[in-house]
């Protein structure tokens, strides 16, 4: 999958801070460029799963498929 985010970590987070509307500090700013890369790396890893295209999100119950039991005394 291609990414349309600089690799640059620095200009990413800047044009990601720009877009959000976002002013952190400075501290916080360099605490994100930082992080950046592992965040890139686990979102990118999200997409990467070809197996799981197709797989089944989540499980199902059927209730047509569940026998009724009698609460009545």
């Amino acid at each position: 999958m291609e990414s349309t985010v600089p690799d640059d970590a620095e200009t990413a987070a800047a044009a990601m801070l720009a877009a959000s509307g976002l002013s952190p500090g400075p501290d916080e700013a360099v605490m994100m460029c930082a992080g950046y890369p592992a965040f890139r790396a686990a979102i990118d890893a999200l997409y990467d799963v070809t197996a799981a295209r197709y797989a089944d999100p989540a499980l199902r119950f059927r209730a047509a498929d569940t026998g009724h039991a009698d609460w009545a005394p």
